[in-house]
């Protein structure tokens, strides 16, 4: 439930981006001189609610495997529960700053 939900079903078009290495570039002297140097990729696509239960497990499992380097496995129940999103990405963009 939510307002992201219902903007997710009222046009799945989705932006993602992600930041790495983000450092702010001081400069003691002058303010507008501030800045910041990063790694960033920027992907748009759509998005999809994962309804089938083993597709499910196997989104969870995705996430549990970046944190943990190892498969779960997952209660039944708690996986009807659980919503689970996927992001089809079609294009991907990236930039370095700095």
């Amino acid at each position: 439930q939510g307002k992201k939900i219902e903007i997710i079903e009222a046009n799945p078009r989705v932006c993602i981006e992600f930041e790495h290495e983000v450092e702010v570039m001081k400069d003691d002297d002058q303010a507008c001189k501030w800045s910041f140097s990063f790694q960033s990729v920027i992907g748009f696509g759509t998005i999809s609610e994962l309804r089938d239960p083993n597709q499910k497990k196997q989104g969870l499992n995705h996430i549990m495997r970046h944190y943990t380097g190892k498969a779960w496995s997952f209660n039944p129940k708690a996986v009807e529960k659980t919503r689970v999103w996927k992001i089809d990405i079609e294009f991907l963009h990236g930039k370095r700053s700095g």
